[in-house]
This record gives structure tokens, C-alpha cells and sequence, in this order.
């Protein structure tokens, strides 16, 4: 359906799917359609916080500020917030699926 990643069911019970998306070799990717798909159905809870900040990094790279050391530094900024909720409040659950 997004032409690109993959999906596994994590959870049998409550039907529980976790999406995959690599960055590795991101010039042959288009992510918009991901980004659309993210927006008609949000996501919850802290990852929404992920996604927000994933976007960013994509904008960054899209615009090729990552060639900077300016950029670069933008995008290890924000890699470092996603997941810093779960990380610092000791989620419930497998610290395997964050």
C-alpha cells in the first residue's frame, strides 16, 4: 500500500501492526505518501511525537541541509527527542517495540 517498508503483526490479540520504514537510500523513496497516509490516520500516544519530529528530519533532508554541519546537528537533535518520553517515563510493555 506505501510501496516501500514493511508491516508485522506485533500484537495477535488486539491486532497490533508496527510499520517499518528504513532511511537507507532515501533518494529512491518518495515519503509523501507515508506522511499522507499519517495524517488521514493520526497515530497515538507518544508516537505522534515521533512522527512529528520524523517529518522534520525529512524536510531537512528533502531541502539538503543535512549536507551542512548545521543541518546535521538539527537532525541529530531531534533523533535524540524521539522516543525520549517512552525512554525517560519507563513505558508499559517491550522496550523491544519503541
Amino acid at each position: 500500500m506505501l510501496n516501500f517498508g514493511s508491516v508485522n503483526l506485533r500484537n495477535k490479540t488486539n491486532n497490533v501492526y508496527r510499520l517499518t520504514v528504513s532511511m537507507n537510500n532515501l533518494i529512491r523513496k518518495d515519503f509523501s505518501l507515508i506522511i499522507h497516509y499519517f495524517h488521514l490516520f493520526p497515530l497515538k500516544t507518544t508516537k505522534t511525537l515521533n512522527f512529528q519530529l520524523w517529518c522534520k528530519i525529512i524536510d531537512i533532508i528533502k531541502l539538503k541541509k543535512h549536507n551542512t554541519k548545521e543541518g546535521l546537528e538539527l537532525i541529530k537533535k531531534l533523533r535524540t527527542e524521539m522516543n525520549k518520553y517512552i525512554i525517560e517515563n519507563k513505558s508499559i510493555g517491550s522496550s523491544k517495540y519503541s
